[in-house]
């Protein structure tokens, strides 16, 4: 497989966007069509709304049962929280452990991972894989305490609107 480029939010905006991770699949939608669409093939969905923040959509969640706002990010390997929330609410983190990430960088970072419980809307997502570090640039210009992406993708099927800011969960 060659890579040519990533897809991200500059791309995707014009697009409601479907993430099957499952079945192999992204699905562009025009947003005028997307509900229709949606009806037809007999999907069960519950819809968050969000706030786009910059380049960024971010959604009020939980983790751990503490109230988090989270920005979506399809390109997140991993979910990743402040450095500081494990001290914060230690309840909420299990598997608590230091690992390193190798980057373009500044080479080489030491970080801390655990396992979380994330809630968007009424559904759970148990033992995501989650990283701490430093996301103080979020916090202070945009209100963000961290982001979610490909370990929520992994297991929900999962539409993605920037027009209508929204953040579509489907059965």
């Amino acid at each position: 497989v060659s890579v040519h480029g990533i897809l991200g939010q500059s791309f995707y905006k014009n697009f409601d966007v479907l993430f099957d991770f499952k079945a192999g699949e992204i699905v562009l939608l025009s947003p005028d069509t997307t509900y229709q669409w949606l009806l037809n093939k007999g999907y069960r969905c519950q819809t968050l709304n969000g706030e786009k923040k910059g380049h960024l959509l971010v959604f009020d969640c939980q983790v751990g049962g503490v109230p988090a706002r989270l920005a979506f990010d399809s390109g997140a390997q991993t979910n990743l929280l402040a450095g500081d929330w494990p001290q914060q609410h230690p309840s909420t983190v299990k598997s608590l452990k230091k690992d390193h990430l190798i980057g373009y960088g500044d080479g080489r970072a030491s970080i801390t991972k655990g396992k979380i419980t994330l809630t968007l809307g009424g559904c759970k997502y148990k033992n995501q894989q989650t990283a701490f570090s430093d996301v103080s640039h979020l916090k202070e210009s945009k209100g963000i305490d961290g982001l979610f992406g490909c370990e929520v993708l992994a297991k929900q099927k999962m539409l993605v609107s920037y027009k209508r800011q929204e953040l579509i969960l489907i059965d």
